[in-house]
């Protein structure tokens, strides 16, 4: 018994199927896409296979049993999910990574439920019915979801293909979202009619007046789905696919592979007469408009082009695996590895040249980019040949190239050689530059210590712009000055009108002669009226008789005694100290306790206090040091401007007057619309304590401020608990192991105050200020104080020891005592430097023409027993 002629158009469609069946299992490629194709081939064969056996068993003996609708409709219910699954992948870029559970629940749920509703129930198809020479099925209660499945599906299937052909990342993914939705548009035209038509009851179309063929045509549906299966298979089997767009006339495409095909065309026809590989590449990175790397086989970049910095950084393992052009795109799934380098690096292809030659190998790296150019096959024919030409230039080029390479390899041994000798030839000045550095730093601890701390004065002039104002009529000292500060203005003293427009320099330098009351009554209200704000330099013969004078006005002044003989380093040092200084001095409003910051932490605290200055709100200031906090509530009451005046009260008073409330009211008066500063709050205790707290949270003109020893957070939540308006602001003041940059500032601005106050010139080396932060680190400013006093003071008192006197001082002179102490440090220096002149001169900060004066005047210039005794 043969075959029904009704199962002729399914038996064509299975044949057709099983040739794409053995396309796709010869290609080479294997994706997540390939095994979603083949998944649908098989169940669109096995919906085939159905339809072939019912027609045929109706064509035979006029039934066929219900059990091929069943297989039938159970396949179109697959295949309609695996049909939306390999778009998402092709348009959403699912490649090989897992999908998620939620979306496969998402994606198979509606079909695993019509499945299991179609096999064991009837509720939606309860059966078959003969319909002409087909059956057709009987609809049961639920018929609705299975048309809602398989008309959403359907429709989103292009609806996704067309994002994709629009957002997929590479020319060559968007070309596949194209030719699957083009391939699709027939064949969903014949399902959504079927499914539509079916659902208004519609089961025949008039083919002519006399004959009724049903819906499901045996032509139409076969020949839909074997064009969509066709053109699928192509677009996923292959990885460079032709462009439709380019064979549409006047379509932008068109135009644009045109131009691009001209321009690889002719440099085809101009690669022998480039010039250079870097000409070639740079011509190559411009015709396909992208990076361009060459490089050799030892991995050195002998050509680029546009090219980003990673790609030239690939590894050289990946570039060995290829012999021919590697394509990103195309080896995603094959070499996944290689794939995910290239990938990181920029590069979409790799070309190798001559990969299995030793010293002509060679790969042409193409950036990113290449793909958006270069995705179709007459693309990649054109740009094949394009490269075979290239490798003829690059073989020639590269071999030259190499013979450089040699030469300069060898060119290179020479120099290291020569550098080798060279540097052994600099080991002893290295050693002699260690020796000066050591000798350097150990005269910079024994220097004397002010603000500049260990930096010298020409390291401090590229760190600190001083600018200096001299008050004299001393001419000789201003061109001293402008040598170092060539900005140095002159005037003739404080009085002069140019002088008073001008803003306070850094530094004034004052020279004070005995019998000029008048200028020194000047110099004295320039002084005292900007305490802090000033800092000068007296020099002159009187000016030791004015600052001991004035020496109680001129307390808490930044103010120095200069020699006139000072030499011109120590000159420059204690400019950029006396400037450094009056930086970081914030004000003076007691003398023993100024607000100087350096460090950030209490540079902070100030800026948040002058913010603070102006509100009403009590203030809570949490420290250790009450005599700092006392200064900076007087630094806050002159920012504030208030009208009325600033009380201090210190605790003792507070307890005095704790148990007479109208007495402490009254001495409240006297501030009243200003401030009032009490000392240590957490110190009162009992009755004093909570009159305080009372008065404090009272509403009025008068601002509190309030020292805190203990915990202010604390005191902070009794005010509020008395008055829940009043909200005190809290202000932390760091201590001296947070402020370590202060203590430098700060023993400068003590050493001037002792000298200012006992008429001396006593200086702390930088050593002994190291040992006091490591001795007795001070826990407040007074300590420090007194620290930097009683070491002063012990230098004051300090009888001559006979180290300090190595020599009889009562047989000779001074000038003979002098120029036996300078004889004696010229040959021991020169013993040090091994005799060099040049070495010695620059050690003791000496011109060489006044070196070889003193060496001649004592005898030291060849030698003599002079020097012999003298060393």
């Amino acid at each position: 018994m043969g075959l029904a002629a009704v199962t002729i158009p399914a038996l064509v469609a299975l044949i057709a199927k099983g040739i794409l069946f053995v396309y796709a299992r010869l290609s080479q490629i294997r994706t997540l896409e390939t095994r979603l194709y083949l998944s649908l081939l098989f169940a669109l064969s096995l919906q085939n296979l159905a339809e072939g056996s019912g027609l045929n068993a109706i064509a035979q003996h006029g039934s066929a049993s219900g059990i091929y609708g069943f297989i039938y409709y159970g396949a179109s219910i697959a295949a309609i999910a695996l049909l939306l699954h390999l778009a998402l992948a092709l348009a959403l870029g699912f490649g090989n990574r897992d999908i998620r559970l939620l979306f496969r629940i998402l994606l198979y749920a509606p079909a695993i439920l019509l499945g299991l509703m179609l096999c064991f129930t009837t509720a939606l198809v309860a059966g078959f019915e003969p319909l002409e020479h087909t059956i057709t099925e009987m609809p049961g209660p639920y018929y609705f979801l299975f048309e809602i499945y398989a008309v959403g599906y359907f429709v989103a299937v292009p609806f996704v293909l067309a994002y994709g052909s629009m957002k997929q990342e590479t020319a060559s993914w968007r070309l596949r979202n194209k030719f699957m939705l083009i391939g699709l548009l027939p064949f969903l035209f014949v399902v959504l009619a079927v499914v539509i038509l079916g659902h208004f009851g519609v089961r025949y179309i008039n083919a002519t007046d006399s004959t009724m063929i049903p819906i499901y045509t045996k032509v139409l549906l076969p020949v839909a789905v074997t064009f969509f299966l066709a053109v699928t298979a192509y677009a996923i089997h292959q990885h460079r696919l032709f462009d439709i767009q380019f064979y549409i006339p006047w379509s932008k495409v068109r135009r644009r592979k045109t131009a691009f095909y001209r321009h690889i065309r002719n440099m085809i026809a101009e690669v022998a007469n480039l010039p250079s590989v870097n000409e070639a590449v740079s011509q190559l990175a411009r015709t396909l408009g992208c990076p361009v790397a060459l490089v050799d086989s030892k991995a050195t970049v002998v050509a680029a082009a546009g090219t980003q910095d990673r790609m030239i950084q690939i590894p050289q393992e990946a570039l060995l695996e290829a012999e021919s052009i590697i394509v990103t795109n195309e080896i995603k799934d094959v070499y996944p590895e290689t794939y995910m380098v290239m990938k990181r690096y920029g590069v979409a292809a790799v070309v190798p040249f001559y990969p299995h030659s030793r010293n002509a190998s060679g790969w042409l790296l193409l950036g990113d980019s290449f793909s958006e150019h270069v995705y179709t096959p007459l693309d990649f024919r054109l740009v094949e040949e394009l490269f075979d030409k290239m490798a003829d230039l690059f073989l020639d080029k590269l071999l030259t190239m190499r013979a450089q390479l040699a030469q300069a390899n060898k060119q290179m041994r020479i120099m290291q050689r020569q550098a080798e000798k060279t540097e052994s030839r600099l080991a002893p000045l290295q050693r002699d530059v260690e020796t000066l550095r050591r000798e350097n730093m150990r005269l910079l601890k024994e220097q004397r210590a002010d603000s500049l701390g260990r930096r010298r004065a020409e390291t401090s002039a590229k760190v600190l712009a001083a600018t200096v104002t001299l008050l004299a009529r001393d001419k000789p000292m201003g061109r001293r000055l402008r040598q170092h500060f060539p900005q140095t203005a002159h005037f003739v003293g404080p009085d002069s009108i140019g002088f008073r427009r001008k803003s306070l320099p850094d530094v004034l330098v004052a020279q004070v002669e005995p019998g000029t009351s008048a200028a020194e009554n000047k110099l004295l209200k320039l002084a005292t009226e900007n305490r802090g704000r000033a800092a000068i330099l007296l020099y002159g013969s009187g000016a030791s008789e004015f600052a001991f004078k004035h020496k109680k006005e001129l307390l808490g002044s930044l103010i120095q005694l200069m020699p006139r003989e000072i030499t011109e380093e120590a000159l420059v040092r204690t400019v950029y100290a006396m400037a450094e200084l009056r930086k970081t001095v914030f004000a003076v409003h007691d003398p023993n306790c100024p607000l100087i910051a350096r460090s950030q932490a209490f540079s902070h605290a100030l800026a948040e206090a002058r913010r603070l200055a102006g509100l009403m709100e009590p203030i809570l200031i949490s420290t250790t040091d009450i005599q700092q906090a006392v200064a900076l509530a007087s630094y806050m009451y002159e920012a504030s401007h208030q009208r009325g005046r600033l009380k201090i009260l210190s605790v003792s008073e507070l307890e005095q007057t704790a148990n007479h409330g109208d007495d402490f009211a009254l001495r409240l008066d006297d501030c009243e619309n200003g401030t009032l500063m009490i000392d240590d709050l957490s110190a009162a205790s009992g009755v004093a304590r909570s009159e305080l707290l009372v008065t404090i949270t009272q509403e009025g003109e008068t601002r509190v401020i309030a020292a805190c020893s203990g915990d202010a957070r604390d005191i902070a939540d009794r005010v509020r608990a008395i008055n829940q308006k009043c909200v005190p602001l809290l202000l932390d003041i760091p201590n001296m192991r947070e402020r370590k940059a202060d203590i430098q500032p700060l023993v400068h601005y003590y050493t001037l105050q002792f000298n200012l106050q006992t008429g001396s010139e006593n200086y702390l080396r930088q050593t002994e200020v190291d040992e006091l932060m490591a001795e007795e680190f001070p826990a407040s400013v007074s300590a420090l104080k007194a620290s930097v006093f009683r070491r002063l003071q012990s230098k004051q008192e300090r009888p001559p020891e006979a180290a300090d006197l190595d020599y009889e001082v009562t047989n000779k002179s001074l000038d003979e005592h002098v120029s036996e102490f300078e004889a004696r440090l010229l040959a021991q220096t020169l013993e040090r430097c091994d005799g060099n002149k040049s070495k010695t001169a620059r050690l003791l900060g000496l011109r060489p023409n006044t070196l070889h004066y003193k060496l001649a005047r004592y005898g030291l210039s060849g030698p003599n027993k002079k020097r012999e005794q003298l060393g």
